[in-house]
């Protein structure tokens, strides 16, 4: 069965930001997807975002497009890669910048995701939500090892801090996933400021209400303002359908 993808996507700056410092970019036709969240204060933060989604939509709308989805990968890797190294030799002893990534890239059936930092990627199936990409942070460290569970990580003193990010260190090791996909899956990608703020029930009943992929992204982003929104958020929906 040929599946084509439907999606929608946007940013906020939260209620406490002034500044928005997360991006976010889709090509349906091309199938890949973006969310970063900057970080680095000031404007920095902003600018490594935008460095990463540069690189990644040059690579999605390259003509002729890569073709496999090993080639898409490895494109993508390649150019975020690149930009990597351009942040850490700008970067000076008082000031790095630096960005979470979470790329999803799709072909036909099959499903990858690259990701580097906290922000996240979510399947919603079958009336389940399921976290596909795993934190690069502390706090997720100390649940891997026992020391303190999921419930007290979401208000841990250092569940901020990270562990990997782009722009962190000249040698990036971005994680991969590839999965399968099926007709009626919704995948989100999305930044901390959404999963902060919202446990995964809401996400998972935001998701299922539809209809459209913009109307999900508008109401996630208003459940969001509707409590503190203390953080960027930035959310973008995929829907995988039948030809």
């Amino acid at each position: 069965m040929t599946l084509v993808y439907k999606s929608a996507a946007s940013t906020h700056p939260g209620l406490c930001r002034e500044s928005n410092e997360d991006a976010v970019c889709g090509y349906p036709e091309a199938a890949i997807w973006c969310v970063v969240d900057g970080m680095g204060g000031h404007t920095a933060g902003d600018v490594a975002a935008q460095m990463v989604v540069t690189a990644v939509s040059e690579v999605a709308r390259r003509q002729p497009p890569p073709g496999s989805l090993e080639q898409v990968v490895a494109a993508v890797t390649a150019a975020i890669h690149a930009v990597n190294q351009q942040l850490v030799q700008s970067a000076t002893d008082a000031s790095v910048m630096g960005c979470t990534v979470a790329v999803l890239i799709a072909r036909g059936r099959a499903g990858a995701c690259l990701w580097a930092g906290d922000s996240r990627l979510y399947l919603a199936r079958d009336s389940r939500l399921y976290q596909l990409s795993r934190d690069h942070s502390v706090v997720q460290q100390l649940v891997d090892n026992g020391i303190v569970d999921e419930q007290e990580a979401a208000t841990h003193p250092e569940r901020h801090l990270l562990t990997r990010a782009v722009g962190a260190e000249i040698d990036l090791q971005l994680d991969y996933l590839d999965f399968d996909l099926q007709p009626g899956d919704l995948l989100l990608l999305c930044s901390d400021g959404l999963y902060a703020e919202l446990v995964p029930e809401e996400i998972l009943r935001a998701l299922e209400r539809g209809p459209g992929c913009q109307r999900r992204v508008e109401r996630l982003i208003e459940r969001v303002l509707a409590g503190p929104a203390r953080d960027n958020v930035a959310v973008s929906v995929i829907e995988v359908c039948p030809a």
